[in-house]
């Protein structure tokens, strides 16, 4: 995780690895809103894939129907 907005409207993933990209198929995110006890937990596709030395910016709010092939 390279950055996660104050707002909550941008989750950033980054792969620091230059060599190999990085398989992020069923990772979780899991967002938590101060003060609230209400957890919500997004799973990301199968073939959400983070090249080499890219970011993957996802926007949030999201749902989990939401989320389609992610590839940065």
């Amino acid at each position: 995780l390279s950055e996660c907005s104050t707002e909550g409207d941008i989750v950033s993933v980054e792969n620091c690895n230059l060599k190999l990209d990085r398989d992020i198929s069923n990772w979780y995110i899991t967002r938590q809103i101060e003060n609230m006890s209400t957890v919500a937990k997004y799973k990301l596709p199968d073939g959400s894939i983070i090249k080499s030395g890219k970011v993957l910016k996802i926007d949030a709010p999201f749902q989990t129907n939401q989320l389609e092939l992610l590839i940065a």
